[in-house]
């Protein structure tokens, strides 16, 4: 077995297609603009010589972004930018492991939050809250 075992289990880095990292520069130039819902894109030609990459590539990308809801034809020549939540957008650009950062992250705030309001919950609960909530721990429980 030799060193580069090791570099096999590791996997092999991910490699974005030219519209994949095309789909990704239109995600960041909605929100960096920001466009609003009903925004027109620039022309195909401009936009493609600006990133400069095919009219098929900036087509393809376009054509995910459609498929996303991202972007919404208005006409067979136009595109504009449809409704859309940045905050979910700009995640969907973060790396995977921030994005699983993030979530760790998330899961432990819920985790404090739960905790420290049991003392509240204890305080405030009723009888008949409290028989419900045992009805329904033993009803999971079979």
């Amino acid at each position: 077995m030799d060193g580069l075992d090791a570099l096999k289990s590791i996997g092999a880095p991910a490699r974005d297609s030219l519209a994949d990292q095309v789909v990704t520069i239109l995600k960041r130039y909605i929100l960096a603009e920001p466009l609003e819902p009903g925004s027109r894109l620039p022309a195909e030609r401009h936009l493609a010589n600006t990133l400069n990459v095919s009219r098929t590539v900036l087509r393809e990308a376009q054509s995910r972004l459609l498929g996303e809801g991202l972007l919404e034809r208005r006409s067979p020549r136009i595109l504009q930018v449809a409704e859309y939540d940045a905050e979910a957008l700009a995640a969907s650009l973060l790396p995977n492991d921030e994005r699983a950062t993030s979530f760790v992250g998330l899961m432990e705030m819920r985790y404090i939050l739960e905790i420290g309001a049991l003392p509240l919950i204890a305080a405030r609960v009723t009888p008949e809250a409290l028989a419900e909530i045992e009805r329904c721990a033993d009803e999971y429980e079979r």
